[in-house]
């Protein structure tokens, strides 16, 4: 699986959408200090019933949300690994799992079939993300009030460790270097950016990549460009917008539209694949990140209402949710759909589109799968819980 990828998804439940449709006919957003409309890096809340995935014996973990004693918990009881020495083997599709107590479970899901293993638990935290190898997971734990702070598992010693310093701050949104030596994540105090940062994991080093924001909005990084030259950031106040921060030159690109996200990258261009919201619903549109003055084309229709979209492997297809369908667009510009009722956040990966599924507009509690074929959906993974994130591994 070619490492160009973006391998992280999140769901957009259609009162989101219609929340930031109201939104942008209001006037647009109004900058403050109110919860995220269009906010991939959430953290989860918790879902009535009772999961279905093995726990281990023992407390629950810490409540999703933030309390002071919570600075009071070791590390150990904010991330629990729940497998020890994993290494996967194949292409893996890793699913985020609200949990009743609060927190959330990670689960492994052979993407050719298998039984799902539970990875680790995660108290409350401001995003997570793995390497592509599956190697190493960061997250943003929240640790008391509005602080939360960086921490690493290393997916084959079982090693658990804090990057950042215990500082009185919110770290967000953290993600991995292509090479996985950095991990990059957003800083703010009260409300206030402080800009981006850089831990180097072997020596815990962090310094300052990009200066605090002046607006009233914090930074996210949210990905790296295919080429591993430019940092994926968002500047996240009401909506979230699609910002490029070159490395090497300081040089900064932005998709003009908010909200937006970016979904999926590919090699040739344009090379970006991004889903953006507008007042007739969200729709999906290939962006020449290179050449950010040119006008971004719709894939198929511009004013569908899509909850997720990707490229296949080749980097030439793409798949849109689109009602309880998933619409397949040629290069051409022609379509094909296989049916994939209650259909979110889809993964085109060789085994098949791997997607989370909901019935009756509750929140997704099922993986999918389906092949570009058509041929009926099976389930890879079903709970009571609420599922909120979907990415894959591929070593």
């Amino acid at each position: 699986m070619a490492a160009w990828r973006l391998y992280a998804a999140v769901i957009a439940p259609a009162a989101v959408v219609g929340a930031l449709v109201a939104l942008l006919i209001s006037g647009g957003p109004k900058l403050g200090s109110a919860t995220p409309r269009f906010d991939p890096l959430r953290s989860p809340s918790a879902s009535p019933g009772a999961a279905t995935s093995p726990r281990p014996a023992g407390s629950p973990l810490a409540s999703s949300a933030p309390s002071p004693s919570l600075t009071t918990l070791p590390l150990e009881a904010l991330l629990r690994p729940l497998a020890s020495s994993w290494r996967p083997e194949a292409t893996t599709v890793i699913v985020e799992q609200a949990e009743p107590g609060g927190g959330s479970t990670l689960i492994a899901i052979p993407s050719a079939g298998g039984s799902p293993l539970p990875l680790v638990q995660l108290a409350s935290h401001q995003g997570w993300d793995l390497t592509l190898n599956g190697e190493r997971l960061a997250v943003a734990l929240a640790t008391g009030g509005e602080r939360s702070r960086v921490a690493t598992w290393d997916t084959r010693t079982g090693q658990i460790a804090w990057l950042s310093a215990a500082d009185d701050v919110t770290e967000r949104g953290p993600v991995w270097s292509p090479d996985g030596a950095f991990v990059y994540f957003g800083r703010s105090s009260a409300g206030r950016d402080i800009g981006i940062f850089r831990a180097q994991v072997r020596d815990r080093q962090v310094t300052r990549v990009r200066p605090a924001l002046d607006e009233a909005e914090v930074s996210v990084p949210t990905g790296f460009t295919p080429d591993g030259v430019s940092l994926v950031w968002s500047k996240r106040s009401l909506v979230d917008s699609v910002e490029l921060f070159d490395l090497q030159t300081g040089a900064e690109r932005s998709f003009g539209s908010r909200p937006a996200r970016v979904l999926a990258w590919r090699p040739t261009r344009p090379r970006a694949l991004v889903e953006a919201a507008g007042s007739g619903g969200t729709s999906v549109s290939l962006w020449d990140d290179l050449e950010p003055a040119a006008s971004a084309r719709p894939v198929g229709s511009p004013d569908a209402r899509t909850r997720g979209a990707d490229f296949d492997p080749g980097g030439t297809r793409v798949v849109v949710s689109a009602g309880d369908r998933l619409v397949l667009v040629e290069p051409a510009g022609t379509t094909s759909s296989v049916s994939a009722p209650g259909a979110s956040s889809p993964i085109w990966l060789r085994a098949g589109i791997a997607y989370l599924a909901s019935v009756d507009g509750a929140e997704p509690r099922e993986v999918r799968m389906v092949s570009p074929t058509g041929t009926a959906p099976r389930a890879l993974y079903v709970t009571p819980a609420g599922l909120v994130r979907v990415a894959y591994i591929s070593p």
